[in-house]
């Protein structure tokens, strides 16, 4: 039987959409039940991401490592100029570059979670370049 690969970009992005609604339940009051969910959706995403970086730098090196900073990058910045913004600066032009980054940053983690299974389909067929290293050796 043929273990199937999870992506832990795909993880993490859902583990953020739970961690987000969470966090917009609980806006009022925060009581330790909230507290605790806020927690482990928050610890699922870390933890995705850590493995998700692992993942690439053992498949793909520093470069397919980069693209993950880079869309989360994307992500925090596009974030904190829409849903973080303060209301009185709602009128000037961070909101049009948030909502841009914001796009980027969807385009990039598609991106992101097709390159990762690339790499893994890549080094369950010994074509990745971790194996090319270990052959000539």
């Amino acid at each position: 039987m043929k273990t199937v690969s999870r992506s832990y970009v795909a993880n993490s992005a859902i583990a953020s959409v739970v961690l987000a609604y969470a966090l917009r339940l609980s806006v009022g009051d925060r009581g330790p039940v909230d507290w605790a969910v806020i927690s482990i959706a928050g610890s699922a995403v870390l933890w995705n991401l850590v493995r998700a970086g692992l993942r690439l730098r053992l498949l793909g090196g520093g470069k397919a490592q980069w693209h993950l900073g880079r869309t989360v990058l994307f992500w925090i910045i596009g974030l904190f100029n829409t849903a973080f913004l303060l209301p009185e600066q709602a009128d000037s032009f961070r909101p049009w570059v948030g909502w841009l980054l914001v796009a980027v940053a969807t385009f990039d983690t598609i991106a992101l979670i097709a390159k990762e299974a690339r790499l893994v389909v890549a080094r369950e067929q010994g074509t990745g370049a971790e194996s090319a290293a270990t052959e000539q050796n």
